[in-house]
């Protein structure tokens, strides 16, 4: 009985071929023609188009991808999208759906090398957790006096 692997031999024969190759990738060949080093400027009106029908589209099907897709978006000269997220959840979620929305994107949008670098940026915590509504209150009266004066006259008090 005859097996249908290959053998070692070869698969060595066939990787040594395939290293003497020259290297190019599809996103090489597909790109638009320009000068060496050098990539075509982004239009920026249809890369948020192309960005917000995508984001839509990922709102009917998980809430999670649309909460990680609805934020601000630009490109680099260089075809780089940083998408800021809150924290590492948010980054493994789009992780989670990545290679499917950036080969939409890069088909949509016509510029074969975009790619997105995902930023967690932590936010900034105010250090103080108000819990009772009198920790509210006394927060909100240091931002609006005059809200000690409206509870006075009206005698409301903070307390539930």
């Amino acid at each position: 009985m005859a097996s249908k692997l290959p053998s070692l031999t070869a698969m060595k024969e066939q990787a040594a071929r395939q290293s003497a190759a020259p290297k190019t990738t599809a996103t090489e060949e597909d790109a638009p023609a320009a000068a060496p080093g050098t990539l075509p400027a982004i239009d920026d009106a249809r890369l948020q188009q192309v960005w917000n029908e995508l984001k839509e589209l990922r709102k009917a099907g998980s809430m999670s991808e649309y909460t990680v897709l609805n934020r601000p978006v630009q490109a680099d000269e260089r075809h780089v999208i940083r998408l800021r997220v809150d924290n590492p959840v948010q980054e493994d979620v789009f992780n989670d759906f990545r290679a499917d929305f950036l080969g939409e994107l890069r088909r949509r949008t016509g510029y074969p090398r975009l790619t997105v670098q995902v930023e967690v940026v932590e936010q900034q915590s105010t250090g103080r957790k108000l819990y009772t509504s009198a920790d509210k209150f006394e927060y909100l009266a240091e931002k609006f006096p005059a809200l000690v004066t409206m509870k006075q006259r009206l005698g409301l008090d903070t307390d539930f």
